[in-house]
């Protein structure tokens, strides 16, 4: 799969050419000639983010503070596979780089089609530093960086996308993509879910009878906790246990903010939280979920509540 093209395909298809194909200004967006829809916020407006071509379309919203991107390519690798393989193997690429890119907060995403076709992608971080960090000028980064997306988000964004085969033996990708505020991770993530699930795929009310002979999809994660506005909800194990200071560190692998889809991290992330009173079960190597005011991406939080729902801790 080409990285230029796939890999990091929110960048390089919403700096792509929009090629006209889409149709009527409501919720739901079609493109008959490549056989999909999907539903984007409303109200919204069409921008046009040109560097280069992709061998398909590409269209670019502007959309909820956030630029929203819906592409469809066949240009994938190896020649000889299917989009299903291309993206099982982005998926590989994506693991085994994110280590590697500790600055880009490179992780994969999954999710599923308004069909429930499986959906594999990624998020990551882009700024100015990087890109300098790259080798790059600050001349390259103005130059390769539309003035719109520079306007709307400075030097420090971020970008999602997930992307579904069109039928599990082709070689056509359909995707969506975001781009927003680097400090808006989580958000954009869960959004980027939220679009993937209203991807139809040919109108089609129940998979294809070729996507029906492959394993089922997973089911999408949900949220554990009634949430109310301005709250976040964190499952994942505990790390470690500071009960002098009245805090505790968890691995997060799956996030719900309010009014949002649930998100599945892959890799799950470290989180600091605060509490008022330990809860006596609350060990090491133990799963809990907090609900807290969310207090933004890589920022402690002071829970709410926690409760454990896996023992396995320290006895």
């Amino acid at each position: 799969m080409r990285s230029a093209t796939i890999m990091f395909l929110v960048v390089a298809a919403a700096f792509g050419a929009a090629v006209p194909a889409h149709a009527q200004d409501v919720g739901v967006v079609s493109y008959p000639n490549y056989g999909f829809s999907v539903t984007l916020p409303t109200p919204r407006e069409p921008i046009s983010l040109n560097l280069g071509r992709i061998n398909g379309m590409v269209d670019s919203y502007k959309a909820n503070n956030l630029v929203y991107v819906v592409f469809a390519t066949d240009d994938i690798q190896p020649k000889d596979g299917t989009a299903r393989q291309a993206l099982n193997m982005m998926g590989s690429i994506m693991a085994a780089a994110a280590s590697q890119m500790p600055d880009a907060r490179l992780h994969s995403l999954s999710g599923s089609s308004a069909q429930g076709i499986a959906a594999v992608g990624f998020g990551a971080r882009v700024t100015k530093t990087m890109a300098i960090k790259a080798g790059k000028s600050a001349l390259d980064w103005a130059a390769s960086v539309p003035a719109q997306l520079r306007s709307m988000f400075g030097d420090d964004m971020y970008q999602a996308a997930l992307m579904v085969p069109a039928t599990e033996t082709g070689r056509m990708i359909f995707g969506v993509g975001i781009v927003g505020p680097s400090g808006q991770s989580a958000q954009v993530d869960s959004e980027v879910a939220r679009v993937m699930q209203t991807l139809s795929v040919g109108g089609q009310s129940s998979p294809s009878p070729s996507a029906a002979t492959t394993a089922p999809a997973p089911a999408p994660p949900s949220a554990l906790s009634r949430l109310k506005k301005g709250q976040i909800e964190l499952v994942g194990t505990v790390s470690s246990i500071d009960k002098p200071g009245k805090s505790l560190n968890m691995v997060v692998s799956q996030v719900t903010s309010y009014g949002q889809p649930t998100v599945a991290l892959s890799p799950a992330r470290q989180k600091r939280v605060f509490v008022k009173t330990m809860p006596a079960d609350v060990k090491e190597g133990c799963k809990i979920v907090v609900v807290a005011a969310d207090s933004g991406v890589g920022k402690p939080v002071t829970a709410e509540s926690v409760r454990v729902i896996e023992s396995g801790g320290a006895k």
